[in-house]
């Protein structure tokens, strides 16, 4: 028992120290975790919960014990894409994989996020398996950001160096190239890896050695960097003009910037601006005027005279002073003003002055015109000879002016090179015209010309121009501003050639010869009217004889035809009228009813044969009268073959009617077109064999102008009419030669059928049948009757 009980005193006590050590230990672990930035963490495996320090919740912002303490909502306060990055650098650790290192961004409690890096050490037991891991949590944020403000400034700089339109090169202590960009690739034509290589291009020619090699030692020892031209060998061989500026970069390698610009464009400039400052210098000493530059404050600043004789003061008395210090005050005003616009428009500005030079007065034109630099240029030219010279051409023109006007011709100056045409306002108004109407231009005169008389004339004045005739002499007609044409007297003179004999210059006048051409002209028509009046007059004369023979043919054919006519029923009136008078008591009464027939039957005959007639010299005369209504052709066709049939039986002759259906009514005087109807239904009966047929139909059809009409086709298979007479067997007192013997007739019938269809605006025609006999067609309009103006005389009557 004894024993027992000193081992548990001696349990107790070792139980008690290392108890105390636990404690001690815990505090120093306290201490340790207060005393750092860091946050201490662990994790056993097995336990769900998970042991945080309070560092931890101050890093993001909570209170003391503010984040969880448990895995689950541990790994839940971090958001999915940090939460996967932790769990797979934790599973790489615990299998062995990698320590225990990640970066990951975790969002405070105010919402703000910050990066963290989360590090830690597991223990494992005697299997592998982990029993518990513990580690640190420390806010990189600021690292983070500093690191990525280095990498953004890194590739800005290497954005620049890769893109910048100046040659940069990295050139070690042994001269040799590390680097280079595509600018300085392109400048010196070699690749980077061409310039990088273990032998380093020919870049730098001999005889600047000694400038580049003071640039680097000048660079070494810190001096300021200063930029300095030199040249670069091309690798196609020629030389490149370069700007280069070096410049250390700082370390223990002695490296250095060169930074290259290529000026050969800006060499090829400056030597053009040079050239054409020479060029302007030699402009400027070679023109004979003289020449002034002012300022802005109207300062005289440079000057040019061909002599100082020229000059009508000294150059120190007007060199660097004020124009009003320089010059009279009126020209001083006036060559300011001049200054001052041309500066200000930037248009040139031009006055004139005159100016005493000892005895004589000499006169001067200032031309002003604006410098881009500032300020203006005056060219000062002396004009006296020049207006001596146009002050006699003005006198010499007014003169040769006043003797054409005198004269009434019209001037022109034809300039041959340039095309362009000075015309005189009298040459303009002799065509009527006003001056400023008439362009200057060649073709104005020609397109004026006939058509007739160009040709003439144009060659003409060719001839002249090639040297062939001694001058251009023409008469043309013109046409004037209203339209009519007006003849001209054109002469010609060329009065300028070239050394080769080429025209040049041609001037000439327009002469108004309208008046005596037309003098010319009336004679000439009264010659050839007289001749015309013959001529004339004898053809009139030939006429009237074949009219008069004609006429009188005519009334020989029509006295026959009449006569007969006449004759043939009036003998039969006069023979049976005797004999009902010799045998009136002996004969029988059916023998004196025949002689009564026959007297009535020639009776008839005769008056119908005056009838015509009378309606023929009715129709020609305009006063047939037209009683106008609606009629149905069929119904009068009709009533006309009913007074034909027993005609028709008697002579064994067919007939066939057809009517298309729907025949409107047309408007027309039914008498007349029954007229009509029945003479060709007699004519189509008297010219047709026994046995033979006649065809009658009505149809629809369409006019001229495809107006609606009806037609009425009257055919027969008679004797037939001739083609070459179709037509004139519509004209009176004429028949077919195959009817004028046998079947009687005076010509009238078709003739008045004509004029009473023509008087209807319809239209009778006559065609040979294919089988023998002739077809006529009668067409009458629909709608309107016809109107008062034609030949007959209209009434109209309610259908």
């Amino acid at each position: 028992m004894a024993n027992l009980a000193d081992q548990q005193k001696r349990a107790l006590a070792i139980a008690e120290r290392m108890t105390g050590e636990l404690r001690d230990s815990e505090k120093r672990f306290e201490l340790a975790a207060s005393a750092t930035d860091e946050g201490i963490w662990e994790w056993r495996a097995g336990w769900a919960r998970v042991f945080l320090s309070p560092r931890c919740d101050r890093l993001l912002g909570y209170p003391d014990g503010g984040l969880p303490r448990d895995l689950r909502g541990l790994l839940r306060s971090m958001a999915r894409p940090a939460r996967r990055e932790f769990l797979r650098a934790f599973r790489l650790h615990v299998t062995g994989r990698g320590p225990l290192l990640c970066v990951i961004p975790i969002r405070r409690i105010d919402g703000s996020e910050g990066w963290f890096q989360l590090a830690g050490k597991t223990e494992f037991d005697a299997a592998g398996l982990p029993l518990r891991t513990a580690g640190a949590a420390s806010d990189v944020t600021e690292l983070r950001r500093a690191q990525q403000a280095v990498i953004d400034s890194h590739a800005k700089l290497d954005t620049l160096y890769r893109h910048a339109s100046l040659g940069m090169a990295l050139v070690d202590a042994a001269g040799r190239y590390r680097q280079a960009n595509s600018a300085f690739c392109a400048i010196t034509g070699y690749s980077e890896s061409e310039l990088c290589g273990d032998a380093c291009p020919p870049l730098h020619p001999s005889e600047f050695a000694g400038r580049d090699a003071r640039a680097v030692v000048e660079a070494c020892l810190g001096a300021p960097t200063r930029a300095y031209e030199t040249e670069l060998i091309h690798k196609l061989g020629h030389r490149v003009s370069v700007v280069v500026t070096t410049t250390m970069v700082g370390g223990s390698d002695a490296a250095r910037w060169v930074i290259v610009e290529d000026v050969t464009a800006r060499k090829a400039e400056q030597k053009a601006i040079q050239e054409a400052h020479a060029t302007n210098e030699s402009l400027i000493a070679a023109i004979p005027d003289m020449l002034f530059q002012l300022d802005g404050e109207m300062h005289i600043v440079r000057y040019h005279a061909p002599s100082d004789d020229v000059l009508s003061m000294p150059p120190e008395s007007f060199l660097g002073r004020r124009l009003d210090a320089a010059l009279s005050p009126e020209m001083a005003r006036r060559f300011a003003t001049a200054a001052l616009a041309a500066s200000r428009s930037g248009r040139l500005q031009r006055i004139e002055y005159a100016s005493r030079r000892g005895e004589s007065e000499r006169h001067f034109e200032a031309r002003f015109q604006a410098v881009r630099t500032g300020g203006s240029l005056a060219v000062i030219r002396d004009v006296t000879e020049r207006q001596q010279a146009e002050s006699a051409l003005r006198e010499s023109e007014a003169r040769w002016q006043f003797a054409l006007d005198g004269a009434g011709d019209g001037v022109w100056d034809w300039n041959i090179v340039t095309g362009h045409v000075y015309r005189s306002p009298r040459w303009i108004t002799m065509l009527g015209f006003q001056p400023g109407e008439i362009s200057d231009a060649i073709d104005e005169w020609a397109q004026r010309v006939h058509p007739d008389d160009l040709g003439a004339a144009v060659a003409a004045q060719d001839a002249h121009l090639r040297g062939d005739s001694p001058g251009f002499t023409h008469e043309i007609r013109m046409r004037c501003k209203d339209g009519h044409y007006k003849w001209i007297l054109v002469r010609g003179l060329v009065v300028e050639r070239g050394p080769d004999g080429q025209p040049l210059r041609m001037i000439g006048t327009h002469t108004d010869i309208d008046e005596a051409k037309g003098r010319e002209s009336q004679i000439l028509d009264h010659n050839l009217n007289l001749s015309s009046l013959v001529a004339a007059r004898t053809r009139d004369l030939q006429l009237a004889k074949e009219a008069a023979e004609a006429a009188n043919e005519a009334k020989s054919v029509f006295l026959a035809n009449m006569s007969h006519e006449l004759r043939t029923p009036m003998h039969g009136v006069l023979s049976y009228a005797r004999l009902g008078e010799t045998r009136v008591a002996q004969a029988g009464q059916e023998k004196l009813r025949s002689y009564f027939h026959r007297i009535r039957v020639s009776g008839e005959r005769l008056l119908t044969l005056l009838n015509d007639l009378l309606d023929l010299s009715k129709l020609e005369a305009g006063r047939m009268v037209l009683n106008l209504a609606p009629v149905r052709l069929e119904q009068l066709v009709g009533d006309a073959l009913s007074e034909f049939d027993a005609l028709f039986q008697a002579r064994h002759q067919k007939l066939v009617f057809q009517v298309a259906a729907g025949i409107p009514a047309p408007t027309v005087d039914a008498v007349r077109i029954g007229q009509v109807v029945r003479n060709l239904l007699s004519n189509a009966s008297k010219f047709t064999p026994e046995g033979k047929g006649i065809h009658v139909s009505l149809n629809n059809c369409s006019l001229a102008g495809g107006l609606p009409g009806v037609a009425l086709v009257v055919s027969d298979e008679g004797i037939g009419i001739p083609p070459a007479e179709l037509e004139a067997v519509f004209d009176k007192f004429v028949q077919s030669s195959r009817t004028r013997t046998g079947a009687g007739g005076t010509g009238l019938g078709l003739a008045i059928c004509q004029e009473i269809v023509t008087a209807h605006k319809g239209t009778i025609t006559a065609r040979a049948n294919p089988a023998g006999g002739v077809e006529f067609t009668i067409t009458l309009p629909l709608g309107d009757a016809p109107s008062p103006g034609c030949m007959a005389l209209v009434e109209y009557k309610e259908a």
